[in-house]
């Protein structure tokens, strides 16, 4: 039998096939896009003298990765396969023939979160550790909807042995937007109230270098977005995928850049594409980082900070 597996989740991916190694008694072999030789190699597992050699599970992984040529060549090899091979995707693929068992394995949609806390509590209890309901509010809001991070920090407190949510919050690893991300969307959204009450808890707990290279990532990546997109008074949820998928840029980051919001989220979205040139977000650039070097050599963060914070865009392009 043939399995195509498409979708996000590699979490449920990784669930199918080890429940098809235990209930078969198989061992795996993984053929990847950049093996050598990956069609004889294929070809031989497939092979009559070796069928009756191995009780083998053959997994062709990140089959979407591999050349077109190869893709056709492979399906025809595995036309009438006696073995059982897992096919690993991220797209659903086409033309494929009837008698292959396909699965979608993908991850709630990032802007659901009631389908995502659903989800953190399906796989504490797969992970023998069921989550209360309270633990998994503090899950969701500290993790978000990173499948790995999930898994990471439930397998944490596992081994701590943690029930309590004021116990958890000290274990779990924030993977949310950190007070100092605040502090950088605080400042690009015109909210200068907030932004220097942030400011004067950050000040606190992080050195000056530290604030001015999180505020140049920020600005940076709106720089980058800004030169990249194309203006429009209101982006969708298709824009946010597509420009998160294709720059590489966490999805809720753009969202929140091109005027968008999750569900229950309390900020009031801004549509910075639209607010700033591409000039003076550069000029923004150049005076972050001689804030940096005004810190190297001793000069007050919390000063210079504020004094930032409240000629932010003042003039040119705003």
């Amino acid at each position: 039998m043939v399995y195509v597996l498409y979708g996000d989740s590699e979490y449920k991916k990784k669930k199918f096939i080890d429940n098809l190694v235990k209930e078969k008694n198989l061992d795996v072999k993984k053929i990847c896009p950049d093996s050598e030789n990956k069609l004889e190699e294929l070809k031989n597992c497939l092979s009559t003298s070796f069928l009756f050699s191995e009780a083998l599970l053959l997994v062709l992984v990140d089959f979407d990765d591999w050349k077109k040529d190869e893709k056709e060549q492979a399906q025809q090899l595995l036309k009438g396969a006696e073995r059982d091979v897992v096919l690993l995707t991220d797209k659903k693929p086409t033309k494929l023939p009837k008698d292959w068992q396909i699965l979608e394995l993908s991850l709630p949609e990032e802007w659901k979160s009631d389908e995502w806390k659903e989800y953190i509590h399906q796989i504490s209890k797969e992970q023998d550790y069921p989550l209360s309901k309270d633990l998994v509010e503090i899950f969701f809001e500290y993790v978000g909807a990173d499948e790995y991070g999930i898994i990471s920090e439930i397998e944490k407190l596992k081994l701590a042995n943690v029930k309590k949510v004021e116990e958890a919050k000290e274990i779990i690893y924030r993977r949310t937007h950190s007070k100092l991300d605040e502090l950088a969307f605080a400042i690009t959204e015109l909210r200068k109230n907030d932004a220097l009450a942030i400011l004067e808890d950050i000040v606190e707990h992080f050195e000056g270098p530290y604030i001015t290279a999180s505020l140049f990532s920020h600005i940076n990546d709106l720089l980058f977005l800004r030169t990249h997109v194309v203006p429009k008074q209101r982006y969708d949820w298709g824009d946010f995928k597509k420009y998160s998928t294709n720059y590489g840029m966490p999805l809720p980051k753009v969202m929140r850049f091109l005027g968008g919001k999750f569900k229950n989220q309390e900020y009031t979205p801004v549509n910075h594409i639209v607010l700033y040139s591409p000039e003076y977000l550069s000029d923004m650039v150049i005076k972050i980082y001689k804030l940096d070097r005004a810190f190297k050599i001793g000069e007050d963060p919390r000063i210079l900070l504020r004094e930032f914070v409240l000629r932010w865009g003042e003039k040119d392009g705003i």
